[in-house]
């Protein structure tokens, strides 16, 4: 992609915003072209290149726009990373970067109904092995998964337990632990936040739920993700064929363990 800045809040603010960034984007001669995409959620701007991007713009109308806040993604592929950073009232008040491709290599999502996290898998192979992360809105668990063994590690911990009914538990490995941690916190800051959160860490989300009304579980999709799910089918699948038969593996476990 390019860039996408989103604004969240307050909803009958909305109009006015949009007029005031229109006026504001007008004035700037160099702005990269870009296109609109609203709903009753928020406002949401999408620039074909993250060249020129008109942060100062944004930064300012949000001075007098404080219920609002601007969360801007864009890729840096000079650096190789995925850019995020938020601004409320003016200020930055959070920015995070992860791998390019991280967040979009073998990785499967899924909503239920109701619009919660039904089912997400996060999975590399690693020394002829699968290890992985998967979720759902109540509990998480790293996995490690060989040909004829299904191993998980309850709430992330550093023990497996085997699911074939061979040996019931085993050490992970300080290595794939490493591993395992770095796949979880990549997909996790891309897509997921969770309750236990600090309060301080999780504001923004909490109120862009709260605007919109969703029950807050234990995992829960950033506001921004669950939107763009909804739309494209409540469904996102990146993973190569050989994944996908450890995401039907895995799959049928996890419903056993539920």
């Amino acid at each position: 992609m390019g860039a996408v800045i989103r604004v969240t809040g307050t909803a009958g603010r909305f109009a006015e915003f949009r007029e005031r960034i229109r006026w504001m984007l007008v004035r700037e001669m160099d702005v990269e072209p870009y296109t609109e995409h609203h709903d009753e959620g928020g406002l949401e701007y999408r620039f074909e290149a993250a060249v020129r991007l008109p942060f100062p713009a944004f930064a300012a109308a949000t001075v007098d726009f404080q219920e609002l806040a601007v969360e801007a993604e864009w890729d840096d592929a000079a650096q190789g990373l995925r850019r995020r950073a938020t601004i409320v009232a003016g200020k930055l008040t959070g920015q995070e970067s992860v791998p390019l491709g991280a967040a979009a290599a073998n990785l499967c999502v899924e909503l239920s109904q109701d619009g919660s996290l039904a089912f997400a898998l996060a999975c590399a192979l690693r020394g002829g092995a699968w290890i992985g992360y998967c979720a759902d809105a109540d509990r998480h668990a790293y996995l490690r998964g060989e040909a004829q063994a299904l191993w998980f590690a309850d709430a992330a911990g550093d023990r497996w337990t085997r699911r074939d009914g061979g040996a019931h538990d085993a050490p992970i490995d300080p290595d794939e632990l490493a591993a395992l941690e770095a796949l979880a916190f990549d997909f996790a800051g891309a897509w997921l936040w969770y309750d236990a959160a600090p309060p301080a860490e999780t504001a923004l989300e909490r109120s862009r739920y709260d605007a919109h009304g969703w029950p807050v579980h234990g995992a829960n999709l950033l506001a921004g993700r669950r939107r763009e799910l909804m739309a494209a089918g409540a469904r996102h699948d990146t993973l190569s064929p050989e994944a996908r038969a450890l995401r039907d593996r895995v799959h049928a476990a996890w419903q056993e363990r539920s």
